[in-house]
């Protein structure tokens, strides 16, 4: 029981030093640096009477003039509860030094340990209003009104301190997380990034930074601050696998995939590391490396789905269409009620003709929720099969699915594409002829697919039409200059192309090497 009392009042001492030094460093012009040796060593072992005392002393050979022994006795004795000593220390020495703030916030501490909160917050909003240049102050009457339950004005308070340039990380974390519980969470991020730069090496606080940056969908600061943290352990797979994911999201495809490598060299076993390196060399073209790593996957995850549609793609893009309908096989198999294993498959069939098939497939992943493309392809399915008028009313429900004008577009000039290449030119041009768009894809590839719906008429005239969409092409290359070349399977419209009229096919192989 004796060892149990000891242990308990060892416990009480820590925490009144902390709490004391807390205030002390804010309220000491030269913080706990100003100290004397043997106080500090009586903090550093706990041993808050032995620090009451040599206060008490200092303080005995000062008096009351002396302004920060006055402040250091007052504090020990207000965390030791002897709220009306320290106010009488506090009430002399500020009869000699008036309106000296740091007095003041003393004796807001001490009015709030003695528990006349209202005593403390009147004297604490009067003391608000005072040019307080010291972000220490700011921080302690931040803290203050903290304990008081008054979050506004904590974060006000907060603010100040840093707007001074506060170096208190703790104090930024603070405020951050005020502001999270507030829902400011762009300016919560912010000051929880203002702490990370402060305590420079803490790799902890800086991933929170980079979680937070990232939902907030600032991809650009999410990488900025996970590349940190990969700097501060290098040997954490964990923070390359998310510097990873965040440059990707950034379409920074080429880090992307060092950092994925990274991860996996540090655990090979770290099968998210080797699916995201897999989907990052697939979104670089490098398909035979995409199709190497979904393998090594499935070798151990035989059932991973992300991988068995990540294999289908890479190899149906490598031309191996059959090794593309085995991968998407299995995937449907493990998956029968999603759409998206209904749809890749059935666009396997579709290239190897097996139309009915696909057909069937496409019809149950729109039945699943399958997006706009499922019924696009089952429009390009119905176009082949001479179903002009079902064609159309698909692509008019795909229309409604669309979650962006981009994707819409995507589809017109697509489905507009393959009319072309059926020579469909007048259909293709009114589907078009209902679209507007600012987007660049849009504009540099409506007027080249225009081009081709007019160019394989023998009767139509040089110049004219042709010239016009010529000229709208070449503005559209120049005002859209960025997104060249632009992402786009030439095939079809090469294909087109190849069948016009000599000129014409000249002027339409150089419109399509411009954007390639």
């Amino acid at each position: 029981m004796g060892q149990f009392t000891d242990d308990a009042e060892q416990f009480e001492d820590s925490i009144e030093v902390a709490e004391a030094l807390e205030t002390l460093q804010a309220l000491l012009p030269r913080g706990l640096k100003g100290l004397a040796p043997g106080l500090i060593r009586a903090f550093e072992r706990d041993d808050y009477s032995s620090a009451l005392s040599q206060a008490r002393e200092v303080y005995s050979k000062g008096g009351p003039s002396d302004r920060d022994a006055a402040i250091l006795y007052a504090t020990l004795l207000t965390n030791r509860g002897l709220t009306q000593e320290a106010a009488g220390v506090l009430r002399r020495a500020a009869d000699i030094h008036e309106r000296d703030m740091a007095l003041q916030l003393a004796q807001v501490c001490n009015l709030m340990v003695e528990g006349n909160w209202r005593a403390a917050e009147a004297l604490l909003g009067g003391l608000r209003e005072v040019d307080v240049r010291d972000p220490r102050m700011w921080g302690l009457m931040g803290d203050v009104y903290l304990e008081l339950g008054e979050d506004e004005d904590t974060v006000a308070c907060y603010e100040r301190a840093l707007e001074h340039r506060s170096q208190d990380a703790d104090l930024a974390y603070r405020l951050a997380r005020l502001l999270f519980e507030q829902g400011r969470d762009f300016d919560a991020t912010s000051y929880l990034e203002r702490a990370a730069r402060i305590a420079t090496q803490d790799s902890r606080l800086w991933a929170l930074v980079a979680e937070a940056w990232a939902e907030l969908d600032e991809d650009d600061r999410a990488v900025e601050a996970w590349g940190r943290v990969t700097r501060l352990d290098s040997d954490d797979e964990e923070a390359w696998l998310n510097y990873g994911l965040a440059l990707r999201r950034a379409d920074d495809l080429r880090e992307a995939r060092v950092a994925f490598e990274r991860a996996v060299d540090l655990d090979p076993f770290c099968f998210e590391a080797s699916l995201e390196l897999a989907h990052v060399q697939f979104d670089m073209g490098y398909m035979e490396e995409a199709l190497q790593a979904y393998r090594k996957v499935l070798k151990e995850q035989p059932g991973n789905i992300e991988a068995l549609h990540g294999a289908a793609a890479a190899a149906f893009e490598q031309g191996d269409v059959t090794l593309a309908e085995d991968y998407a096989r299995r995937a449907l198999e493990r998956t029968p009620d999603r759409a998206e294993s209904h749809y890749n498959l059935a666009v396997i069939l579709l290239e190897l003709g097996r139309n009915a098939e696909s057909s069937e497939l496409l019809e149950r992943s729109i039945e699943l929720g399958a997006t706009s493309g499922a019924l696009l392809t089952l429009a390009l399915i119905s176009l082949r099969g001479g179903e002009l008028e079902t064609a159309l009313a698909l692509i008019g429900r795909s229309h409604e699915l669309c979650e962006d004008d981009a994707e819409r577009e995507g589809i017109t000039l697509e489905f507009a594409e393959a009319l072309v290449e059926r020579g469909m030119g007048e259909q293709a041009r009114e589907l078009m002829a209902r679209h507007e768009s600012s987007e660049s894809t849009w504009n540099v590839l409506q007027p080249l697919i225009e081009y081709l719906s007019y160019a394989h008429q023998e009767d139509l005239e040089e110049g004219g039409v042709l010239d016009e969409l010529v000229a709208r092409f070449e503005q559209a290359c120049q005002t859209h200059e960025e997104a060249l070349p632009i992402d786009w399977d030439m095939q079809g419209l090469e294909r087109v192309a190849w069948r016009l009229p000599r000129v014409r096919r000249g002027q339409a192989e150089a419109m399509i090497r411009k954007i390639e």
